[in-house]
């Protein structure tokens, strides 16, 4: 039978001959030739290799399409990459070939019922995949247009923004004000709608993990104002589990907080547009470029959180050191505000004397 062997990324799998797959190798071999019991052999070049396929390391994903069989090697530390990543988000939310799932999203955040459903959208700029080669931000943004006109941003927030309530205000009135050209009159504005998905809480005084805000007649309670919107996720807040019968909004948060944990699609999310989020971001399926480019976020990422690990301590250090100059405090209590180490007390207080 003809036999496709598929292999992703770093395998850490052995080989009786000296042929080794190092990090981000992967290639598709095609051949005919019976199945042995517990190997097959395939031909790399000039080179052959036998593979075995017993390894508890692996998950090995067997598919019988007519004659052909296909064998799926991953490495089971992650099947599924970071939806909140900013190359992750980008390929879920403005990716014109699986547009159903931002249309699925953007219908679960903002509550749509059957003849206010949103039924096409356009990607504004598909091809704006980051490069964090430049990155020097944590926010990565989507602007689509749905069949009406209307405009939206959806934006995924990493880090903890002090004044993101007033940054999501004011980039959503620049999206308002240039529709306008010169002669263009103002009946031609369409609504702009902001979704922020944080990881962080913003709201601290309110307890729900998705809030909706308006410009509402504080007395009616009327919309008039209708050309700007805001709706914030904040993923902190969600600690539910889900189930089959779970509302898809739920589903949704439920798999960008945990889709990097979980080996395969639960039951509970198997939902057409949601199994597709998970085929997207199912790392088997990315390219080497695109692997390299969340390489290099997982980079920054780490460079930034040692930046700011760095920048606490010293701070941290700066006030015991003004606590010890008081001569009221002992070490331990020092420790105890600071969040610094008995030890590291202590050296800082020897250190003066």
């Amino acid at each position: 039978m003809m036999v496709r062997l598929l292999f992703f990324r770093s395998i850490p799998i052995s080989c009786n001959s000296f042929f080794c797959f190092y990090k981000h190798v992967g290639f598709v071999e095609e051949y005919n030739q019976s199945m042995p019991d517990k190997s097959v052999v395939a031909t790399v070049g000039s080179i052959f290799v036998s593979l075995s396929f017993t390894y508890s390391a692996q998950l090995i994903h067997f598919v019988t399409e007519s004659n052909i069989s296909t064998f799926v090697i991953k490495d089971k530390s992650m099947i599924y990459m970071d939806p909140t990543s900013d190359i992750g988000f980008k390929k879920l939310f403005a990716n014109m070939a699986h547009k159903e799932i931002v249309i699925s999203f953007l219908n679960s955040v903002l509550g749509r019922v059957e003849g206010r459903k949103i039924i096409d959208v356009v990607i504004n700029d598909p091809n704006n995949f980051p490069d964090n080669r430049q990155a020097k931000t944590s926010i990565v943004d989507v602007r689509c247009t749905d069949q009406k006109g209307n405009q939206y941003i959806i934006e995924m927030q990493i880090d903890t923004q002090k004044h993101y309530a007033l940054r999501a205000q004011y980039y959503s009135s620049i999206a308002l004000s240039r529709q306008l050209a010169k002669k263009e009159n103002y009946e031609e504005l369409v609504p702009v709608i902001f979704i922020g998905v944080l990881n962080f809480t913003l709201f601290h005084s309110n307890p729900h993990y998705l809030s909706h805000h308006f410009i509402l007649d504080s007395k009616t309670y009327t919309r008039e104002l209708a050309h700007l919107e805001f709706h914030f996720i904040e993923l902190e807040k969600f600690k539910k589990e889900v189930d089959e019968n779970s509302p898809i909004i739920d589903k949704w948060v439920y798999f960008l907080k945990h889709a990097t944990t979980l080996q395969a699609v639960p039951n509970s999310l198997k939902n057409p547009e949601i199994k597709d989020a998970f085929d997207v971001l199912e790392r088997a399926n990315w390219s080497v470029a695109e692997l390299e480019a969340y390489d290099r976020y997982l980079d920054e990422r780490r460079s930034y959180a040692g930046k700011i690990q760095y920048a606490e301590e010293q701070k941290a250090l700066e006030i015991a050191n003004n606590l010890l100059l008081l001569n009221n405090l002992d070490i331990r209590t020092i420790a105890q505000i600071t969040g610094l180490t008995v030890e590291q007390v202590e050296e800082l207080k020897n250190k003066k004397t």
